[in-house]
Formats: C-alpha cells, structure tokens, sequence
C-alpha cells in the first residue's frame, strides 16, 4: 500500500518527483511489498533522487507462521528479470533448491524478505477498503503434506518440480524442499465446504494418519513412483492441510493507496507465477512512481495498472487452464493432452526452422 499526502499537487519533470523525500507505507512485507521497496531505494539512488522514507509493516512474527512451501522465479514470467535488474541473482542463487529451475524453499528465502506473503483467507486492508470484491472458488480440494528426510531424493523430484495428472482426475505436484525433504500436494474436484471440514479433522493426529492411509491412498493409486514412496515416508507431525484454490483477477487501483501481489490478484497455486508477478508488480510501481512524465500520483498508478493488468490477467487465466487439465478425465483429457502434444510439436518445429534459417 502506498500512501501519499498530496496526491494533486504541481510537481516539475525532475525524475522521482512523486517519491523523492516523501513518505511511503507498506503493508505486508511479502514479495510485492519488499520488491517494491527494494526496487524503489535501487532507482533512487542510482538516479540521484533522495529516497522516501519507507516503512514496512508485516503481521507475522514467528518464523514459520506461514508453513512450508517453495517459489519458482522463472524467466517467462519476468520474476528472474527482476532479480537481475535489482542485483538479487548471485545472493540467491546459493539457496536454490534442487532441480534445473530457479527454485527456493521457504525457509531459505524467509531470511532474505523477511516474510514472504502467500495466498491466505484474504487481505484486510482488501476487505476493508474494497469489500465489494471476493476471491472465485475454483472447484478443487487440496491436500498437503511432507516427508521426513529422505536417503535421496527421488531422481524426478531432483531434477525439480514434479508434476502429474491422473486419468480419475486427481492431480499430483512435488517439490523439494530442505533437508532431501519434499512436500507434496494432492488435488481433486470437491465442494468448497470440504476444506474447513478436513482441517477441523485434521487436529486429531489419528484423523490425520487415518484419512492419509485410506483417502489419500486410495485417490493416488494410480501414481507410480516415487509417490507411493513419499506416502509411506510422509511426516504427520508436520500435520497435513487442506486449501481451496482460488484467485481473482486485477481491479484498477485508486490513488493514494495502491494494491499489488496477492492484495489485489490473489493467484491459484496452479498458475506457478504468484511469486514471479509479485517481483513485477513491485518493481514496475517503483518505475512509475520515478517516471517523470507522472506529475501526480494518480498519472502513475493509472499507467501502472495499464501495464499491470493485462500481464497478471493472462497468468491468472493460465492457472484456471491448468486447473482445468490436471483435473480432467476420459475425454476431455484426451483433448487436453492432444492440444499440448501438437503445440509443443509446433513450437519445435519453429526452432528447427528458425535453426536453419540462422
């Protein structure tokens, strides 16, 4: 969120006018949020603009009050980009996880942000200034949960995030994580009601082991390794949870306060890019707000959510579709998987001829 106290006022073309000794306010020191500072202080000096003073606000105390999960940057979706334009990529790459990806667990990038924000029931500033706006349910149940360490790493999880669909519909993603542990997260078509029910469930350790030796086994069976591998080696004292997957997409902001990540486009887990377009998000406000073309507070953040918008729009889009595959059957994952057989088929047959044309 970034505050403002004269959002009108007549400022000259000098560039970072709008920031340059002001004050800003954060709220959530996330990825969006510490992107964004991080981005602002960097413009500013190297431009010679006297910085603002940023203060950063964040609810989380605790070192693992957000559980255990891992970030993918990817180059595609401009998050590695955005690393390199700030400097982060060589402090960073010592805490990538295994596999050929940009990949860091929670506990190795917690350190470096302070806090890292992923989806949660919902942002309160959002509800209290924008209740008009809810997150959409997007018909799937997922379970998650962890190993203990591992002797190795399953060689498919090694090489980095692994993902399969099954054909009853249930959908299977692994990650690595510290330690030769891996977290894994099993997804199926359910009602919304589902997930609160499961969590109250799984207070009671013997619910946990119960509904992971009967339902879980049961709706991965048609995995092969290393799944069944990774059931017996899951670690109920880390416990298991349940989510409902869902997001929403970009509203247009209202200066003086702006919102960016997951405070104005919660992401689903199945787009893989909630991470890579909140470091976006948070060095393109910075570009705006020290763009001189802006004389007020209001130009900026238009311009941003004209650029903004329609990036985020497509990743959200992304993610539904691949909601859509990993939970399909019969048929309709016929045609999925036929669609993505032929593009790929087009896009390597574009190579080869860009190959020869060089």
């Amino acid at each position: 969120m970034v505050s403002q106290d004269e959002e009108n006022a007549e400022l000259g073309p000098a560039a970072g006018c709008l920031v340059s000794g002001k004050r800003i306010c954060v709220a959530g020191a996330g990825i969006a949020g510490t992107a964004f500072a991080v981005s602002l202080r960097r413009l500013c000096s190297e431009q010679g603009v006297k910085p603002p003073q940023i203060h950063l606000y964040e609810r989380d105390e605790a070192p693992d009050a957000r559980g255990s999960y891992s970030l993918s940057v990817r180059g595609d979706l401009g998050g590695l980009q955005v690393l390199q334009r700030l400097g982060l990529v060589d402090a960073l790459m010592k805490y990538k996880e295994p596999g050929d990806g940009f990949h860091i667990a929670r506990h190795t990038f917690k350190p470096l942000v302070r806090a890292v924000d992923i989806p949660l029931p919902g942002s309160k500033l959002r509800a209290a200034l924008r209740p008009e706006e809810q997150k959409a349910y997007l018909g799937v149940c997922m379970i998650s949960g962890r190993t203990g360490p591992l002797e190795k790493l399953p060689p498919q999880i090694e090489a980095g995030q692994w993902r399969v669909m099954s054909p009853t519909g249930t959908g299977l993603f692994v990650s690595p994580l510290e330690r030769e542990c891996a977290q894994w997260n099993l997804s199926f078509r359910a009602p919304e009601s589902l997930c609160a029910e499961l969590n109250e469930r799984f207070r009671d350790p013997k619910a946990r082991q119960e509904y992971l030796d009967t339902v879980i086994a049961e709706k991965g069976k048609p995995f092969a390794e290393p799944w069944p591998t990774l059931l017996c080696k899951t670690d109920l004292s880390y416990g298991l949870s349940a989510s409902n997957p869902s997001d929403k997409l970009p509203h247009r902001n209202r200066a003086p306060v702006v919102f960016i990540g997951d405070a104005c486009h919660p992401m689903n887990p199945f787009s893989g890019s909630g991470a890579n377009m909140a470091l976006v998000d948070g060095l393109q406000l910075a570009q705006q707000l020290m763009d001189p073309v802006h004389r007020t507070l209001s130009a900026a953040v238009e311009s941003y959510d004209d650029t903004s918008g329609p990036r985020v729009t497509r990743a959200i889009m992304a993610g539904r579709k691949n909601i859509a595959l990993a939970h399909s059957r019969g048929w309709q994952q016929l045609k999925f998987v036929v669609v993505y057989f032929i593009a790929g088929w087009i896009v390597a047959i574009k190579a080869w001829l860009k190959g020869l044309q060089a």
